[in-house]
């Protein structure tokens, strides 16, 4: 999940180079930069997540990987991640490992 924050970390004011991301399974939570997130990974995700969003179901991503996404509140988005291989159960592993990538759900929804 990620929203908008203020320079300060506090909400409020948009800033568009940084987001406040939390892991939901651990409540950790993050300013995300920007800068950190690849382009080319934001332009190949930004169709699957608005796909994802659109239809509430599996949207297939690159490597094996699934997403489902949905929009919480107003700038917030809720992303699912599981491999066709391991299914939902090991969905805490992968998203362990894969924790730029959900950043990146996060820019090519914004």
């Amino acid at each position: 999940m990620s929203a908008n924050v203020s320079a300060d970390g506090r909400g409020g004011e948009h800033m568009a180079d940084r987001r406040r991301h939390i892991t939901a399974e651990s409540g950790n939570e993050i300013i995300c930069l920007r800068a950190d997130a690849d382009d080319a990974v934001i332009e190949l995700l930004r169709p699957l997540v608005a796909r994802a969003i659109d239809t509430g179901e599996r949207v297939d991503i690159p490597a094996g990987y699934w997403m489902r996404a949905e929009e919480r509140e107003i700038a917030t988005l809720e992303v699912g991640i599981g491999h066709s291989d391991t299914g939902a159960q090991a969905l805490r592993r992968i998203a362990c490992k894969l924790g730029d990538l959900d950043k990146c759900f996060a820019w090519a929804y914004l």
